[in-house]
């Protein structure tokens, strides 16, 4: 089976010791906006990943389900990492997407100080001028800017009424 990746806060932590052999192991819960799910990691892959299991840290988990003898399926974590250094690892450009009809010169000025606040980075701007009617799509990418991508700049564009983003 392939791998799978799901992102959420930890928000319970059991840390626990198996009385037989000492060995260590930790049982947390990995919340999102709609769901949450229990996760168990044992042994040496637990005194890895243990300083990330605090409560309210966002993760990032890839893992695997394989079929178990003993239960229906059992999950194997492959990875833990917080998902903070996620963003930095994984995504390479930003995509500003804009609806041509709602250019003017407020929307350009409030996107310019924006990007001209923003850090130097070395991720990769691009940007999509569309018309749904028409059915235009002109693509640009920028040669001014390269951005650092953060939660805090991520949040600033969202504040931008008619302005739609994706991460690549």
């Amino acid at each position: 089976m392939d791998n799978l990746y799901v992102c959420g806060i930890v928000s319970q932590i059991e840390k626990k010791i198996y009385i037989k052999n000492g060995i260590k192991y930790g049982i947390f819960l990995l919340e999102d906006y709609n769901s949450s799910k229990e996760f168990r990691i044992y042994g040496q892959q637990y005194l890895k990943y243990e300083p990330l299991l605090i409560q309210n840290n966002p993760l990032h988990l890839c893992f695997s389900i394989d079929s178990s003898k003993y239960k229906k399926y059992k999950i194997n974590i492959l990875h833990i990492e917080n998902l903070q250094n996620v963003l930095k690892k994984l995504v390479h450009k930003l995509i500003i997407k804009i609806n041509i009809n709602n250019l003017n010169s407020v929307f350009i000025n409030s996107i310019e100080k924006l990007f001209s606040q923003q850090q130097i980075g070395n991720k990769k701007l691009n940007i999509v001028l569309y018309d749904k009617v028409d059915q235009v799509f002109l693509n640009f990418e920028s040669i001014k800017y390269e951005i650092n991508i953060n939660s805090s700049f991520l949040k600033k564009l969202e504040e931008i009424k008619g302005l739609d983003f994706c991460l690549n």
